[in-house]
């Protein structure tokens, strides 16, 4: 009687063990997908900066020839 009690708390022990380890590679995807996800949106988000950023003088440029310039302060 005392080795299927032994069997059935290491079989409990295996079941919870491989739970957790389900468990906890499932959440490493999810969070490492996500983290991807964040770096691919701030290397978009920079490149749509810089590009603002160098045509800053081509803007600049535009608004003083047309005489659009009211709300622009130096």
């Amino acid at each position: 009687m005392v080795k299927k009690q032994k069997g059935a708390v290491t079989l409990l022990v295996v079941i919870t063990v491989l739970f957790m380890i389900v468990v906890l590679t499932a959440a490493f995807y999810a969070t490492t997908s996500m983290r991807e996800t964040q770096l691919q949106s701030d290397l978009q988000i920079k490149e749509d900066y810089e590009k603002q950023i160098n045509q800053v003088e081509d803007v600049y440029a535009n608004l003083i020839a047309s005489g659009n310039y009211d709300n622009i302060t130096d």
